[in-house]
């Protein structure tokens, strides 16, 4: 029996309050039965439709709140692409060609190349020119010239490094075919006449220069292209090379040969904006003939700083060169007609300690349009023979030269236009040379047995180039710059004004002083014009060098009763200088090629189209108009 006492405590416990009023109590004494009543079905059908659109208005505010990661990187290597994966040519590569006058070219290089292993290339090259050339002196001797060069190169990929080798073979000859007129030796007869009149060459013996040269390279390291971490490279090289001249009797052997030998370190490191690199090397070089030996150690130390608008660096080069040779001393008592003459050899060695500051600032505010640059650089070139003989094939054989100290300084501005269409460069440059070369043309006469004739068709004659060692000073203004109006047509070109000064290039002619010339152009000029289409290409170019002249001596001879000790001679040699002159000259080529496949192109080339009279040296004419045609494979 459920009482109303339980349900007014049920619900004060629910927290409704009751009036105080309520007093009543109801007492239930029987038995709740409950009973479900029968449903009924509705006799009205309800309207389905909701016409009660609920438009709920939400209230939120967001609570921002930072997440705290801990994300750490690690390095990887980047991919990287070499240069055979990027611009990897054609396996097999062939020119052959020839032309008039009669010339040949022959170029050949096999390669192949897997970017997990390694590269090995195979080369060879010829060029050469037979035609004879009517020279200064109106005659045409044997004037050919030939150049033959063959090699093989080899790398092995370490990961980022390489290990790599170069084996280098040339030969090279040439006829020394401009000094075909002598000054005849002032030869007396048996009245004592004798005659200094200038005559055509007659006869020439011995007039050929003969170069070999050997050289092996094998390096290995890095590329120095990625400094975030460390680089370095080791290298060693040797050579050899031989000069079978033979302009006997320039020497009293018609061979000689020259050992070279050296190798370097080089080591760079980048923390951030600085870079700091370290090297050092030495190089040596020993001759067969007077004991010549020459060598220089180096040691550079050099820091750049690398920002986005600014970049300098400074550094320093120090080179111990030293040279040792074996050298004639020759005294000469006054008058020295009348007293004995002393001749013997004595072994000298020099050292000279170089310092060879280097230092260069670049800043670009305007993302490389406009670029101010200045730089200041230093080294020493080496003149040994095999030096020579590449800047000069007519060379006198076997000299011996100071090695030459450059310091250059240059500035100005540069920079890339119009979407990269347009770049130039505008600078001026000072260059100051301790033992410069100056190179001087020297007639040698000299005659058979029976000399001492009257004879000229028995005066044979071995001439050639002289270096000698100057101090010498240039002061350019440069202008270079490119341009491609479109995908077909392309123009570059320069433009260099100098002004020489040299010291210590004084010498006497007859107690009278003569400077000599230095044979170098005050303004040389180059434009160069190129179309280029699917099927076809055509390539125009055109050089321009101003007045050069060239000093040049030969041998006369003054007569004398007197002998000197240990020869019996007549005559004494005297030196004439003279004066070679070369006017503005224009050399014009073209260069055309046909493609008829991707494998197969023709080509035709033609030189100096205006048919002047170039001179790469003093009495050495170059060939007039000439042309070359042939074929290019690749394969």
């Amino acid at each position: 029996m459920k009482r109303v006492l339980i349900l007014s405590a049920a619900l004060l416990f629910c927290g409704v309050p009751l009036r105080a009023q309520v007093t009543k109590q109801v007492e239930v004494t029987k038995t709740y039965v409950p009973e479900v009543s029968k449903a009924v079905k509705l006799p009205i059908v309800p309207d389905m439709t909701d016409t009660v659109r609920l438009r709920p208005e939400i209230d939120y505010t967001v609570t921002p709140s930072a997440l705290a990661t801990n994300l750490s990187t690690e390095p990887f290597r980047p991919a990287t692409v070499t240069y055979w994966e990027f611009n990897r040519p054609r396996p097999l590569y062939l020119k052959v060609g020839a032309g008039a006058p009669l010339n040949s070219v022959l170029d050949l290089y096999a390669s192949t190349q897997n970017p997990g292993t390694g590269y090995a290339v195979g080369y060879l090259n010829h060029t050469g020119d037979w035609a004879d050339i009517r020279n200064d002196f109106g005659v045409r001797p044997t004037s050919w010239r030939m150049h033959n060069r063959m090699g093989a190169a080899a790398g092995k990929y370490l990961g980022r490094r390489l290990l790599e080798g170069k084996l280098d073979l040339t030969n090279r000859v040439y006829h020394n075919y401009g000094f075909d007129g002598i000054t005849k030796a002032n030869i007396s007869d048996e009245s004592g006449y004798y005659d200094e009149s200038y005559a055509p060459f007659r006869q020439v013996v011995n007039d050929r220069q003969h170069y070999d040269d050997a050289m092996l390279h094998v390096r290995i390291g890095d590329d120095f292209t990625d400094l975030s971490r460390f680089n370095f490279d080791v290298e060693l090289r040797g050579g050899y090379f031989l000069n079978a001249s033979q302009m006997y009797p320039v020497l009293s052997i018609n061979r000689y040969h020259e050992f070279s030998g050296g190798g370097g370190i080089r080591l760079a490191r980048a923390f951030g904006l600085h870079e700091f690199e370290f090297k050092a090397d030495f190089d040596g070089t020993w001759r067969n003939v007077r004991d010549y030996r020459s060598t220089q150690l180096l040691f550079g130390l050099h820091y750049t700083y690398r920002h986005d608008k600014l970049r300098w660096s400074v550094g320093l080069d120090y080179v111990r060169d030293g040279v040792g040779k074996e050298v004639d001393v020759l005294v000469v008592p006054e008058p020295f007609k009348s007293d004995p003459v002393l001749w013997y050899w004595e072994l000298q060695t020099e050292y000279n300690n170089r310092f060879l500051p280097a230092a260069s600032i670049a800043y670009d505010p305007t993302d490389g349009k406009f670029m101010l640059y200045a730089e200041l650089t230093g080294r020493v070139r080496r003149n040994d023979m095999r030096t020579l003989s590449r800047l000069n094939p007519y060379v006198y054989p076997c000299l011996i030269r100071p090695n030459t100290e450059e310091h250059r300084v240059a500035g100005g501005i540069k920079g890339v236009l119009g979407h990269g269409r347009f770049s130039y460069k505008l600078y001026v440059d000072y260059a100051h040379e301790e033992n410069a070369l100056q190179w001087v043309a020297r007639f040698m006469s000299v005659g058979p047995e029976n000399m001492w004739t009257s004879n000229a068709d028995d005066i044979i004659c071995s001439a050639y180039y002289q270096p000698y060692t100057m101090t010498l000073k240039d002061l350019s203004l440069n202008a270079e710059f490119a341009w491609r109006p479109s995908s077909r047509f392309t123009f570059d070109g320069e433009l260099h004004m100098h002004s020489f000064k040299g010291a210590e290039d004084v010498y006497y002619n007859n107690n009278q002083p003569y400077t000599l010339a230095y044979g170098r152009p005050q303004l040389t000029a180059r434009l160069r014009g190129e179309y280029r289409a699917r099927k076809v290409s055509l390539e125009v170019e055109a050089q321009m060098q101003s007045v050069r002249h060239w000093t040049a001596y030969t041998f006369t001879y003054e007569q004398t009763s007197t002998n000197w000790p240990g020869f019996n001679l007549d005559l004494l040699p005297m030196v004439g200088l003279y004066d070679f002159k070369v006017p503005v000259t224009v050399d014009l080529a073209a260069r055309f090629n046909w493609f008829l496949s991707r494998k197969v192109t023709l080509f035709a080339e033609g030189r100096n189209l205006c048919d002047a009279k170039l001179y790469d040296w003093a009495y050495y004419r170059d060939y007039g108009v000439g042309f070359t045609a042939g074929v290019k494979l690749q394969f």
